[in-house]
């Protein structure tokens, strides 16, 4: 079976954050989803841009370096919201996440920004998540 590592990822990320009540005490799992922009339901957590590359570092090109952010969403112009909902993430993503079709070398949640939605109604942060991971054959 071909397995797209970034995807992969993403549905590892995905199940760890349902399976946290932390996180879902916060975030409704319905609202953890495969998204573009913002939300109509709030809060939300949109897992969005990912990017992987081939780190050359071994004769069959089996390691990839993914990236991956996640988007939170909060409704209120106060960011207190977005940061604990960061922190019940970063909680649920201590514990390295199991991908299926490749195997796990490296798994780091490399930093948050928190941002002010410019309508002044939302809190946002972006957490950026980096791996590496090689492709089983």
């Amino acid at each position: 079976m071909i397995v797209e590592p970034c995807f992969a990822l993403q549905k590892a990320i995905r199940r760890a954050l349902v399976a946290s009540e932390d996180v879902t005490s916060r975030v409704p799992a319905r609202s953890i989803i495969d998204g573009t922009r913002r939300p109509e339901d709030f809060p939300s957590i949109i897992i969005g841009e990912g990017q992987t590359v081939n780190e050359g570092l071994n004769y069959s090109r089996s390691l990839i370096r993914v990236f991956l952010d996640l988007h939170v969403w909060t409704k209120g112009e106060a960011l207190a919201d977005t940061k604990e909902t960061v922190a019940a993430i970063t909680a649920a993503l201590d514990e390295e996440p199991i991908v299926e079709g490749v195997e796990l070398v490296d798994f780091l949640l490399s930093g948050t920004r928190f941002l002010r939605d410019p309508v002044g109604l939302y809190g946002h942060a972006i957490v950026s998540i980096e791996a590496l991971v090689e492709v089983l054959q």
